[in-house]
Order: C-alpha cells, then structure tokens, then sequence
C-alpha cells in the first residue's frame, strides 16, 4: 500500500488493515518503517477527527485520591482545610492557582488537567505574594490556623490572604500608616 495521508474513513479503515498485516514486521526491514509510517498516518487521522478531552478537574482528583487510597480528611494539606476540601469536591468552589500546584507537585496530577474548569474561565489571583509583607505577617502570626513553614505558607499565600482579610466587609480597607515616610506609599502595609 502507497503511503499518503489519510482524508477520509474509507482511507482510514484501509489503513488500519494494512498496520494489522505489518504487525509482525521484522526489527529493521522495509515493513516496519512502513508500519511505523501508517501508524503516525493512523493517529494523525485520529488526533484531528477524534479528539480526547481532558478529563474533569474533579474526577481527576477523586480518581487519584482512590488510586492512593486517600479520604476526604487526607486532601487538607493541599486544599487547606476540611470546608474548603468539601467545597472543591462538591463543585462549589474553584481551585485556586496555589492549589493546582499543590495537587500537580503532592499528586502528579498533571497541571492542564486542573487548570481545565468546563463553563468558566480560571479566576484571577486575588491577593498576590509580592504585594505584601507576607514573611512579616507570617513571623507575627497573622495565620494563626496554619502550622507549616514559611515556605509552605508562601505556596498558599493566596488562601491564606484571602482568609486573612475574609473579616472585612466587601470593600477594600484604607491604608492608614506607611512604613518609610521617603519611600513610595505601600497601600498594603497597614489597614484599618
């Protein structure tokens, strides 16, 4: 059979009978370079006419979590608590970017399967690292319900702040201190 790219199913049925007769090409020879020739035409074909879908972040990790044998109560450390572990489980809440990669590094779960949210559009970082004096607030205790280090806290600085600041009222808070007085104004630095 003459190779040629593959543009139709009758094209594509006569090409998988042709892979099936090569299947016991000898290592070398001209049948297994057309072997693996039809075999890169075949899944071409496949790839364009029948796409596989990431799976769903969920399923994902439930599957993971049966594969490893873990509970609900087991998922805290990479969601941050029990609520939150519930919440992402029953589809009520949204991963947040420090979780993904804790699920992607604790789990290997890959990272485009969770960044994957069917209907919705990953949110945006609410509260970043780098706009507050987040090792400060660690040392001083600002996350009193969170006992890891300081580099496990920076991995979930976003929770952690948004948690942090989940008393206020809608609104932003005003700044009403600056550290340096010759220094540019940190809105961050100290609320009301």
């Amino acid at each position: 059979m003459k190779a040629k790219l593959i543009r139709s199913e009758t094209d594509y049925e006569q090409a998988l009978s042709y892979i099936e007769g090569l299947m016991d090409a000898v290592p070398g020879s001209s049948e297994e370079e057309d072997l693996e020739l039809f075999s890169i035409l075949v899944e071409r074909y496949e790839n364009e006419m029948y796409p596989i879908d990431l799976p769903d972040p969920v399923e994902a990790i439930k599957f993971r979590m049966e594969q490893e044998g873990l509970t609900r109560r087991d998922m805290r450390i990479f969601f941050g608590s029990q609520s939150k572990v519930s919440e992402i489980l029953n589809r009520k809440r949204t991963l947040s970017l420090s979780m993904i990669r804790s699920l992607h590094d604790g789990l290997g779960i890959p990272a485009e399967v969770l960044l994957k949210d069917p209907g919705s559009n990953l949110r945006d970082q609410k509260y970043s690292l780098r706009e507050y004096p987040f090792t400060e607030m660690y040392n001083k205790g600002f996350f009193p319900r969170f006992s890891g280090t300081l580099s496990q806290a920076k991995e979930r600085s976003e929770e952690l702040l948004e948690n942090l600041f989940s008393v206020f009222p809608k609104e932003q808070p005003k700044p009403i201190y600056c550290k340096h007085a010759d220094r540019n104004v940190n809105e961050k630095a100290l609320t009301d």
